[in-house]
């Protein structure tokens, strides 16, 4: 069970941190909205969730030594 209990702090960790990197890119979209005034609703949609994933992958690659560390009983 102590296991158990690393893996979820381990996930709710790497969950913050796309919560972080999302509301900044919405931050950075809300402040610079004239640049991106031709853009559809769907294409921002894309952009965000390619922005996601491509997050997902910076933050684990970042964290892979740290998450092995953590992970090793």
């Amino acid at each position: 069970m102590l296991y158990l209990s690393t893996y979820i702090t381990l996930i709710k960790k790497i969950l913050l941190l796309l919560l972080i990197y999302t509301v900044s890119r919405l931050g950075f979209f809300l402040f610079n909205l004239g640049w991106f005034g031709n853009m559809d609703f769907l294409d921002i949609l894309t952009a965000f969730l390619k922005g996601i994933l491509f997050d997902l992958k910076t933050i684990l690659i970042i964290n892979l030594p740290f998450i092995f560390l953590i992970l090793i009983p």
